[in-house]
């Protein structure tokens, strides 16, 4: 049962889905509304007026106005009845004094209708803005203490009296109040796009702006939307940057200049593979994707250390395989997840340790069952 509470003008605003129902002729609800009013008592707040003169209107031989209508007559300036709404409800308007006690508000008048909500516009674009901005450095790799920081600063610097943020590793949760009255809310599920630091860096960036107050609502919607249409750095370059990090790798843990050479190839290989792996349209878990790269690099290395061995070059296969799968390594996942845990977030904390281990676990498997694999062949040794 709803609440009939007084409004200013005189009217009152009903909410009891029997009398929704109520919109044709006189029916049962009505008679026992007139009874309720005869009787002195008291249905929520105050009892049914339209309901009551609909009775007497019919009594008279006088023709009833639907119920929306006598209801949108009664309610007083700014308030209208909605009709077509039935037993799934229909949106009252009720004032401060005439709620329940914990739903009290200090002052004005608040609209509310079942099964949606008559949001603020300007308070749900504040709210979008702060998960948009939010979404946007999860999914390339930011701290969850980072993410929550900037979406609250964004949310105080555009004036929200109360903003509330639950951050995880793969999805956040926002909410906002204006005064207790007015709600919003938002989730969203943030799968791992791409590590991308130059976004992270961007957005950071454009907070700082707008704490500072020199960004509008609207501008900072479009920088936001620039952001994150950003395209990462081109392919040739991540596989080049990939096959001469391996060979310093190689090199920094003690391997000679062939060997460091011979990794250009493995970590090349690598990149390519990682690369090709981005655009399958159902992507593998970490642990297949890493183990079949970790393949990859040692199945490459092993070919060709063979091949230099048979030309009379020495070269080191463990020195040139660890070269190619320092690339692999999930150096960011693991020091966010040291960071997030000294931040007391230890759930994300957790969840990122856990990411790093399947990684390296995927990185072991494939080097060792290539290596296991290729030492029951015939003349190769290891």
């Amino acid at each position: 049962m709803g609440v009939c509470a007084p409004l200013p003008g005189g009217g009152r605003a009903v909410g009891y889905r029997a009398h929704a129902r109520a919109a044709g002729p006189c029916c049962d609800g009505l008679q026992k509304a007139a009874g309720h009013q005869r009787a002195g008592r008291r249905c929520g707040a105050g009892a049914p007026v339209f309901a009551v003169q609909r009775l007497e209107r019919r009594k008279a031989g006088e023709p009833c106005a639907p119920a929306g209508a006598v209801r949108a007559a009664h309610a007083g300036p700014g308030v209208q009845g909605r009709e077509g709404q039935g037993e799934a409800g229909f949106q009252h308007t009720v004032s401060a004094a005439g709620l329940p006690h914990h739903h009290a508000q200090p002052e004005g008048i608040f609209h509310h209708q079942y099964g949606g909500g008559a949001l603020m516009e300007g308070q749900r674009r504040i709210l979008d803005l702060c998960v948009d901005a939010g979404e946007t450095l999860l999914a390339n790799g930011a701290e969850i203490y980072r993410v929550q920081q900037t979406m609250e600063i964004i949310a105080r610097s555009y004036g929200a009296r109360s903003f509330h943020v639950y951050v995880l590793t793969n999805g956040l949760f926002a909410s906002m109040e204006d005064g207790g009255a007015v709600q919003s809310a938002a989730v969203r599920s943030t799968p791992r796009v791409e590590m991308n630091l130059g976004r992270i860096s961007a957005v950071n960036a454009l907070s700082r702006e707008i704490v500072a107050g020199r960004v509008p609502l609207e501008e900072a919607f479009a920088r936001l939307a620039q952001i994150r249409a950003t395209r990462g750095l081109p392919g040739w370059l991540m596989v080049s940057a990939s096959a001469f990090s391996a060979a310093c790798f190689c090199y920094l843990f003690g391997g000679s200049a062939v060997d460091a050479f011979t990794a250009l190839a493995p970590g090349f290989a690598v990149g390519m593979f990682t690369r090709a792996l981005t655009r399958v349209r159902t992507p593998l878990n970490k642990l297949v994707s890493n183990m079949l790269s970790a393949g990859v690099v040692a199945l490459v290395s092993l070919a060709c250390v063979q091949a230099l061995g048979l030309a009379g070059v020495a070269c080191s296969l463990d020195k040139v395989i660890i070269g190619g799968i320092i690339p692999l390594v999930p150096g960011v996942a693991l020091t966010n997840g040291i960071r997030d845990v000294a931040n007391c977030d230890y759930l994300s904390g957790t969840i990122r340790a856990i990411d790093a281990v399947l990684i390296a676990a995927g990185i072991a498997l494939g080097v060792g069952l290539v290596l296991k694999g290729a030492a029951l062949l015939p003349g190769v040794t290891i």
